[in-house]
């Protein structure tokens, strides 16, 4: 049964002081969250220790959130759990912009080889017809752009690579966390371009 809620509870949530206090915490159930998180998060707490987890959660008017939320046990003078606190941090918002960012950058890397490869294409088409125009044999002063051609088409199609590296190492930085300044962003993808 919830005991308190702080106006930081009343604002992510959309339910009173007076509706949460004496209500449990299934009022916040979305239904998304599976039997075994439950079980676990209650039989950690109840073990004494504490649970931190992402878990999705229903506001009054419905809407749903993703949470950061660690829960705490309040040992009593037997050595029980008597109480436990939650601390929750609506992160809902964060993670929509990471999953925006990453497919801003699967569009831009597929624009971007789809762009190389057209390049490269029509690069060696048009050397293969000034070779059959010259007998196989490219003047100097055509074989030189052609090659400077082919190889800026290289290395830009390896920067599409080198941005999806980028996005690996971001998404798995050992820390648990996922986040990505936009700028770093935007500036990965401008030098890739």
């Amino acid at each position: 049964v919830i005991q308190y809620v702080n106006p930081a509870f009343e604002q992510l949530t959309g339910y009173s002081i007076d509706e949460a206090v004496g209500s449990t915490h299934r009022i916040l159930k979305s239904n998304e969250m599976s039997k075994d998180h439950y079980e676990e998060l209650w039989e950690t707490i109840t073990d004494g220790e504490v649970f931190e987890e992402r878990a999705i959660n229903r506001s009054k008017d419905g809407d749903r959130y993703i949470l950061r939320q660690t829960i705490s046990p309040v040992i009593g003078s037997d050595g029980e759990p008597e109480a436990f606190v939650a601390i929750q941090f609506d992160i809902t918002e964060k993670i929509l912009r990471k999953q925006r960012l990453s497919v801003l950058n699967r569009v831009l890397r597929h624009n971007l080889r789809t762009s190389v490869n057209v390049i490269s294409g029509n690069a060696t088409l048009l050397e293969d017809r000034l070779r059959e125009r010259t007998e196989g044999q490219l003047p100097e002063s055509l074989a030189e752009p052609l090659t400077a051609i082919h190889d800026r088409v290289d290395h830009v199609g390896s920067q599409s690579e080198t941005a999806r590296e980028i996005e690996g190492i971001f998404h798995d930085n050992g820390t648990g966390r996922n986040w990505v300044e936009v700028a770093t962003v935007v500036s990965s993808a401008i030098e890739t371009a």
